[in-house]
């Protein structure tokens, strides 16, 4: 059964992370609007609401009447079941890192099966933090200039945006009208585009559920000594990284809880 794009739309948020102008959040919710994303959600915005936003808006104010504004990140991307971070550059630990058009059919493919989905845009001046892409199961670079590849954030979400709705369109067979290059044909574009995710006996962790397994694993290979405060900070982000690439269903993250729980109890043993 073929899905309308307003059913996606429900499944994907964009989550901007403290936005200091308040014209590039009227920008990014008319970006959306011209793509059909509808769910907004804003991280301790320095100005909002503002008539500034509203002006910048240009017909789009209707998002910026039901977005969301949180105190933390972490609050913004709680439900989601799957979280790509937008990032201007490499970090020194690499993470899965893939390219929009990768980034957007993933998202697809989770939103088709109700899963809950985020696009995230850091800061203006310095994008998103190393903490913060920690807790992304994606990372996404959009490939510009590398002389000049700096892009308004509102521009960055009309790529992602525009990406998403053109591999919907291509998998619904909509898009009429695209061109394709000399000795291709519709089912070998679409067969790039489409990132299929497997059919699952139980659903996906959601980001609060797997920060509270991390929390608890943490502390448990704390107590146990497998951590201490001279090992944890080269440890714990290839651990944070490992989990992160499994997609973790909910059982799963119960029963590592349990693991878990085990250790803590071994511990007060010893």
């Amino acid at each position: 059964m073929k899905q309308s794009f307003e059913v996606i739309a429900d499944q994907v948020a964009v989550v901007l992370v403290q936005t200091s102008h308040p014209a590039n959040i009227g920008s990014v919710a008319r970006a959306m609007k011209t793509m059909g994303l509808t769910q907004l959600r804003l991280v301790a915005p320095d100005d909002f609401p503002s008539a500034r936003a509203e002006w910048l808006a240009a017909g789009a104010e209707d998002l910026l009447k039901t977005a969301v504004v949180y105190d933390t990140f972490e609050e913004a991307v709680a439900d989601c079941q799957l979280v790509v971070g937008t990032s201007a550059r490499l970090r020194g630990l690499p993470w899965p890192h893939v390219a929009p058009l990768e980034a957007c059919g993933a998202v697809l493919s989770h939103a088709e099966q109700n899963a809950q989905c985020a696009l995230v845009f850091g800061r203006e001046a310095r994008g998103l933090t190393n903490e913060e892409l920690r807790v992304c199961h994606l990372h996404t670079l959009i490939p510009g200039n590398p002389e000049y590849s700096v892009l308004n954030i509102s521009q960055a979400v009309q790529v992602l945006a525009y990406e998403l709705r053109t591999q919907w369109l291509l998998k619904t067979e909509q898009y009429r009208d695209f061109e394709l290059t000399p000795g291709a044909d519709q089912h070998s574009v679409r067969a790039h585009l489409e990132f299929p995710l497997m059919p699952w006996d139980e659903p996906m962790a959601t980001t609060e559920q797997l920060e509270g397994l991390y929390g608890h694993l943490q502390s448990s290979l704390t107590k146990v000594g497998f951590m201490d405060d001279h090992n944890t900070a080269k440890i714990w982000p290839r651990l944070h990284r490992m989990f992160q690439r499994q997609k973790l269903d909910q059982k799963e993250v119960a029963l590592l809880r349990g693991l878990c729980s085990f250790l803590d109890r071994q511990a007060t043993k010893e």
